[in-house]
Order: structure tokens, then C-alpha cells, then sequence
């Protein structure tokens, strides 16, 4: 079927009655029919050029966000009439909102930001943490804070994080740790600890600075002190044995599984090497699993499982039991393995009706014997998550830490597990290096 010109516009027409295509009587157009913009409310605020910079600094550095989310255009229409109302009122005073610019404000904060550091670590001793973390994509960071007590409080300051080209070797980190330091205008006798995870080259680190430290003039260590009680004397030999005091009335009450804390602290250094607690107790739940053959085997089982449990097609059944996909654990993360033996005990009552979706999953599901001595682990390893925790906390000082770290160990011997007995051994052989590094 062939149409004329005239069928078509007739057809045209019909379809489109707001437009009369080739006829005279069309004087209508689209802007006839457009609805008429309403009326926008304007509103007036304070803000300075300086409140400005300081939001898009903190936009970039704390939450993130690229340098060039200045030129995009939804960032541009808060902008720009900021731009056009200063330019106004400070003509060539002002400085345009773009990603040169901001480069230069985010400079000029940290150079701001490390003055006051170095205005407040002036003259103080201060203790430094530092790790090494090795990204995905090859490249090795080195993250150095600081801490000093100020006001009786315990503050917290992050100095660098920075890439390292060179090998992890302990001279090589003293070298990067004392550039950092000298842009602080820290010298290294007024570094009182060094907090580093339980690697030989971190340990070799400490014994550098404290060379350093004595060569830079720091005082000799302090005489030792047995429990805080009596001042050892030079001629005086420290054994490994210690005194107690008798036990008197009140130690009636003390429970048959709970123990006396001694110790004599031989730490003759300036810069007193501090094992992280927090990685050092991971350390000891690793010791733990290595002696139970049978709870790594079940982590093991459980790993499986919850591999099997993350494909995407029981997100539905997920989302309809309004539980969440069992996690997978990771070496280097803490408390990771314990997360996943978690959310795979969440979902055992649910275990039937996951399996009923795929069926594929019931060779790998664990007996009713299995899934008890997955409880018993949680039960174990809980105290040790609960105190790693604890161990991180900003605001801790050497008394916490030993009343934390005691008290994770009774907790884990109340377990009574073969798992939960083990953990304690291990924390026990882990400890005494933890101990010689308290301060006499």
C-alpha cells in the first residue's frame, strides 16, 4: 500500500494535533504548551571564602572525593554563584574554586597541621606506632603516628603515610622513620617507645632507634623496680624468682582458677620496644589453631560451606530470611575467621531451607556434632575478639592492657574447651615478651 503526500500529512495530523503540519491555520509551537517555570525561593546566608575551602579540603582528604569533584557540573552550580558574589565584593582577592586551587589549599592545611604538632610535641616525650601495609597493587605503605600525654590525657596524631621503595629492612625504616620525625621537629632522644607488630624488622628497627637515641644524647634508662614496691640496687642481682607477699583475709575470696600478676622488668633500653598487644594476642589464637588439628579441620569444613553459601543465587533467600551472606574470613584482618564462624551459626536453624534453593549444598553441610563444636570455637575465640578490641583503643595505657589482657585469659580458661585451653597456653608463652617490655 503507496501513500500520497496528502494521506501522509492527514495521517500526521490525527497523530499530532498540537502540531498542523503544512497547514495555515498552524500558529501553535512547543514553548506554547510548556508549563511556566515556578517561582524559585531565594535565600541569603553568611559564608566566607575561607569556611568554603575548609568544607572542600575536608571533601577531598576526610570523605575522599577527587580533586576534580570542584569541576563537576552539580558542584559547579553551588559554586559558581559563591564565585560571582566574591569576585564582586574582593575583586582580585579571591581565589576561583578549582582543582589547582584546591591542590594548594589541601597543602597548605597540612603545612598548618604540622605546625601545630610540632608546636605541642615541643620539648615532650612522645611514643611512636608505626606498620607496614603491602597493597594489592604492589605498593608499600608506611603509616607512622604518634602519642603524647597532654592535660592528662592521652593524644593521638597521624604524621605520615607514605610509600616505600625500598626493601623492609630495619635501617631502612629507621632512615624513613627519622625524615618523618625531623619534619616534626622530633629529635630521637625524646622517643620514649616504639610500638611495632612482632616482625624481626621492627624489632630491628627499635634496637636502631635506641641507638640513635643515645646518640642524640638521650638520659640513661631508669633503675629497675620489682612490682613497684622496692628499688633494686646496682649490686643487687635480679632473679627470675619474685616474693609474694602472704596471702592475707581478703585473698579468701579470690576464685581457685585466677593467678598472682608478678613480674621484674630487665628493660635496660632508652627507646622502649612495645609489641603490639592487639596483634600479638592474634598471634596466640594462630598458636592456638596450629595444636588443635581438630578445630582447624572444622574451620576448614566451615570455610567451604560459606564459600558454597555467597553465590548470587540465594541472595533472595537472604534477603527473605532477612539474614546476611556468611563473610570469608582473611589472614590478615583480625577477628576475621571468628566473623565468619558467626554468621555460619546464624544461619544454622535456616541451613533446610538455604539447602532446599540448591540442593548441591547438602554434601557440604555440617552434622548436628559439627555444628556444636563450631559454638564451642565462638565460644573460645570470643574473649580474644572482645579484648583485641579493647587493645585498640586510643586512650590505653600499660595498667589497662594488663587488666585486659588477664582478664581475656580467665575468660578464655572458663570456656573449658580443648580450643579455649590452648589459647591460654599460648597467650601465656606470648606474654613474657609482652611483660619485659612494661616499664619498671
Amino acid at each position: 500500500m503507496q501513500f500520497g503526500t496528502e494521506d501522509i500529512i492527514f495521517r500526521a495530523e490525527r497523530l499530532t494535533p498540537f502540531f498542523r503540519l503544512g497547514s495555515s491555520q498552524s500558529t501553535s509551537s512547543i514553548s506554547d504548551f510548556e508549563q511556566p517555570a515556578p517561582k524559585q525561593r531565594k535565600i541569603s546566608i553568611s559564608i566566607g571564602q575561607s569556611q568554603v575551602w575548609d568544607a572542600l579540603v575536608e571533601l577531598t582528604t576526610v570523605n575522599g572525593r577527587p580533586l576534580s569533584i570542584v569541576s563537576h557540573s552539580g558542584m559547579k552550580m553551588l559554586l559558581d554563584p559563591i564565585n560571582q558574589a566574591l569576585e564582586e565584593q574582593q575583586p582580585g582577592t579571591w581565589r576561583a574554586f578549582n582543582p589547582e586551587n584546591l591542590k594548594s589549599a589541601i597543602s597548605e592545611e597540612a603545612s598548618r597541621i604540622r605546625d601545630t604538632i610540632r608546636e605541642k610535641v615541643r620539648g615532650r616525650l612522645v611514643s611512636i606506632k608505626l606498620d607496614i601495609a603491602t597493597l594489592r597493587c604492589a605498593r608499600s605503605m608506611l603509616g607512622v603516628n604518634i602519642q603524647f600525654c597532654k592535660s592528662g590525657r592521652l593524644v593521638l596524631r597521624n604524621l605520615a603515610v607514605e610509600e616505600m621503595f625500598e626493601r623492609h629492612t630495619g635501617l631502612n625504616i629507621r632512615k624513613e622513620v627519622l625524615r618523618v620525625l625531623q619534619r616534626y621537629g622530633i629529635a630521637a632522644s625524646q622517643i620514649y617507645s616504639a610500638t611495632t607488630d612482632n616482625a624481626s624488622n621492627m624489632l630491628k628497627f627499635t634496637a636502631d632507634m635506641d641507638a640513635a637515641a643515645i646518640a642524640d644524647g638521650a638520659p640513661p634508662p631508669p633503675p629497675l623496680w620489682v612490682n613497684d614496691e622496692a628499688k633494686v640496687d646496682e649490686d643487687d642481682d635480679v632473679n627470675d624468682e619474685v616474693t609474694l607477699a602472704e596471702p592475707t583475709d581478703s585473698s579468701e575470696n579470690i576464685p581457685e582458677w585466677a593467678e598472682p600478676i608478678a613480674y621484674v622488668s630487665t628493660n635496660t633500653a632508652v627507646v622502649n620496644n612495645k609489641r603490639c598487644a592487639a596483634h600479638t594476642l592474634q598471634l596466640a589464637v594462630s598458636d592456638a589453631l596450629k595444636t588443635d588439628v581438630t578445630a582447624t579441620e572444622l574451620i576448614k569444613k566451615a570455610r567451604t560451606l560459606c564459600t558454597k553459601l555467597r553465590v548470587q543465587s540465594l541472595s533472595e533467600v537472604y534477603k527473605r530470611l532477612k539474614k546476611r551472606r556468611p563473610s570469608l574470613d582473611c589472614e590478615t584482618r583480625s577477628n576475621s575467621m571468628l566473623i565468619m564462624v558467626l554468621d555460619l551459626l546464624d544461619l544454622e536453624e535456616n541451613m533446610e531451607t538455604v539447602i532446599a534453593q540448591n540442593e548441591k549444598l547438602a554434601c557440604f553441610n555440617l552434622s548436628d556434632a559439627e555444628w556444636t563444636a563450631l559454638r564451642d570455637i565462638a565460644r573460645a575465640l570470643t574473649p580474644a575478639k572482645e579484648a583485641t578490641i579493647k587493645l585498640q583503643s586510643v586512650q590505653l595505657v600499660e595498667g589497662d592492657f594488663v587488666r585486659i589482657w588477664f582478664k581475656c585469659k580467665l575468660s578464655t580458661k572458663q570456656a573449658g574447651t580443648p580450643l579455649a585451653l590452648a589459647l591460654v597456653q599460648a597467650m601465656e608463652v606470648r606474654q613474657e615478651a609482652l611483660l619485659s617490655s612494661l616499664p619498671a
